[in-house]
């Protein structure tokens, strides 16, 4: 017979001050990613390098405020501040759900693109090929790919 096993405990270990004493003001860039016609908001903060990816049901202006929004108080429940958004020129019609906010928002010009979350969203592609690669399907259900995302 199996002896009963110890119990993991899961704990969350507080950020150093270090990090967030020089890392507190967050400037966050913000795009939309496709894989598979699957839309996600997927974010990154230039300071720290910390990505986030999110499933959206569809792209109207108040769902991707939500998105936007969850991730503002995931930083602001670790201790940063964020300060500036950068989004490119589709986001013009979520601008009216943050007016209340104190952040700063940067709406580039028609033709350009913000270039950090662009890299970020070719990494996590480039990332989830890889690992499509390793496994042994022909096809995947949806579920799967948001798991792997």
């Amino acid at each position: 017979m199996r002896k009963k096993s110890t119990r993991v405990v899961t704990a969350i270990h507080e950020l150093p001050t270090e990090i967030i004493e020089h890392h507190r003001n967050v400037t966050l860039e913000v795009d939309i990613m496709y894989i598979n016609e699957i839309p996600f908001v997927v974010t990154t903060s230039k300071s720290i390098h910390f990505h986030t990816a999110e499933l959206i049901k569809n792209e109207k202006s108040a769902t991707i405020a939500t998105s936007i929004k969850q991730v503002l108080q995931l930083y602001r429940k670790r201790g940063f501040n964020v300060q500036c958004l950068h989004r490119d020129g589709q986001f013009e019609h979520i601008k009216k759900h943050f007016t209340n906010k104190a952040i700063t928002i940067n709406i580039t010009d028609r033709n350009e693109h913000v270039p950090a979350i662009k890299r970020t969203i070719r990494t996590m592609k480039e990332r989830i090929r890889a690992l499509v690669n390793q496994l042994p399907f022909k096809s995947y259900p949806h579920r799967l790919i948001v798991e792997m995302v």
